[in-house]
């Protein structure tokens, strides 16, 4: 057996033990670190690794449960739960998995004689490891956070399932190692370790096949659901588009009777009948033709057909909304855009639904949009009227932080996350004289 570890080295591993679970957590969630929390286990999992041993690691899952429940997920149970497992059994799997192959591969007496060193190196391996799964499988979990019921029942509940007997039986398996090695003097593990560590491959195999075979249909999914409603709002456009027209069609019929009207008062010298005409006919016609979103009709410039549909949806939105709107887009914007379209959608949404909802809590409520293009970028300018004199520019992109209350600012986070994970687009804010301005710069696709 390989000689105790002395009270300096149990520490150093509970620290690297430690930060290895909360690394996996973080590189999964892709929240704020917590260093407290952090603090705070080293304390929880040093003493009980020192007084239980072993038996510690059963503390994992129920100490992340608690936090996630108390400071990150305290209306989403079934999150909370599925990242406390997760967490625990990617960090317990993999690390044990390496330690295994050690075994199996290096010298016992080298095993034993750099003990200290295989441990430290088992707890760093699964980070890299993990990180390469996360990339190499583009796997999002954040799309578990959706408040949508194919999320929920689909993927959180089955998936938590699983986890849950994965890492059941990787408990049992594991005290059955710790078993075996006290009754053998000569190795750690057990003659059976060999079937365990095909086991434990394909337990991971499975759970990280089904995250990344779900998330991806849901991802299809919602662009499923882009597509039905970009036909819908591009028939909505089309409808706003031939009302135009048709609007114009009658505004032509009508100038054409006030030119004759505007005629016989004038052969007649009749003022009165002059300005009675201008009254009637070309204010009326003038009122039609500007009933709508100033300048809408510029939206035909916007060759993406999905970016245009989005605009003119929320627009219209805010139209319908009381909020005084203007569109400023003057030359053609092309749809050769770098941005995956499900994040473009998101992105947009996010942002015009909040400039709408800050607009309508002033009193003259405004929304200004423009859109430039050149041959490297296309920059998206979105400002909107609002209540505060000042905004703390970096809190609002946090998850949580809200002027509206608790449990609020969820959107802004969002689209922080969509423009950290695309290096093609850059958001720029500022707040001056209570009007909010959003800039983005998103790169375009260069033949």
């Amino acid at each position: 057996m390989p000689t105790t570890l002395t009270i300096l080295e149990s520490i150093l591993i509970i620290t690297i033990q430690s930060s290895l679970y909360w690394v996996i957590y973080y590189q999964a969630d892709q929240k704020k670190f917590d260093v407290l929390a952090y603090l705070i286990s080293l304390c929880i999992f040093g003493f009980l690794n020192l007084s239980l041993n072993q038996v510690s690691a059963l503390a994992y899952p129920i100490f992340f449960y608690g936090y996630l429940r108390c400071r990150t997920y305290r209306k989403r149970n079934d999150l909370a739960y599925f990242y406390s497992v997760y967490v625990t059994f990617i960090g317990l799997l993999l690390s044990n998995l390496i330690s295994m192959l050690s075994f199996e591969l290096i010298p016992l007496r080298f095993y034993q004689n750099h003990i200290i060193i295989l441990k430290i190196i088992a707890l760093l391996v699964p980070i890299v490891i993990h990180f390469f799964i996360i990339h190499g499988f583009k796997i999002k979990l954040d799309v578990l956070e959706k408040d949508d019921v194919f999320v929920k029942r689909e993927i959180i509940r089955p998936l938590n399932y699983l986890l849950t007997i994965c890492l059941i039986f990787f408990f049992v398996a594991y005290y059955y190692e710790v078993y075996a090695a006290r009754l053998q003097a000569s190795a750690p593990i057990s003659e059976y370790t060999k079937y365990i560590m095909f086991i434990y491959v394909f337990m991971l195999i499975t759970v990280i096949a089904f995250i990344s075979n779900k998330t991806k249909t849901y991802l299809h999914l919602q662009l499923e659901r882009v597509k039905d409603q970009q036909y819908e709002q591009l028939t909505h456009y089309t409808h706003e588009i031939e009302g135009m027209y048709q609007t114009l069609r009658g505004f032509r019929h009508d100038y054409q009777n006030m030119l004759i009207s505007l005629q016989d008062s004038i052969d007649t010298g009749d003022l009165k009948q002059v300005q009675q005409a201008y009254q009637d006919v070309l204010v009326a016609a003038n009122v039609k033709l500007t009933n709508n979103v100033t300048n809408i009709n510029e939206l035909v410039n916007i060759q993406n057909n999905t970016l245009k549909s989005v605009l003119f949806w929320e627009l219209t939105k805010a139209k319908k909304a009381g909020i005084a709107t203007t569109i400023e887009i003057k030359e053609e914007i092309p749809a050769d855009l770098s941005l995956d379209l499900l994040d473009l959608v998101r992105l947009l949404s996010i942002l015009l639904d909040n400039a709408i909802e800050a607009a309508l809590e002033t009193e003259q409520p405004t929304l200004r949009l423009a859109m430039i293009a050149d041959q490297k970028q296309m920059t998206l300018i979105i400002q909107n009227s609002c209540v505060a004199d000042q905004l703390s520019l970096k809190q609002i992109f946090e998850v949580g932080y809200s002027t509206k209350g608790p449990n609020r600012g969820q959107g802004l986070a969002n689209a922080m996350k969509i423009i950290d994970a695309n290096r093609c687009v850059t958001l720029e804010t500022s707040l001056r004289q209570r009007q909010f301005t959003q800039q983005v710069m998103m790169g375009r696709e260069l033949k």
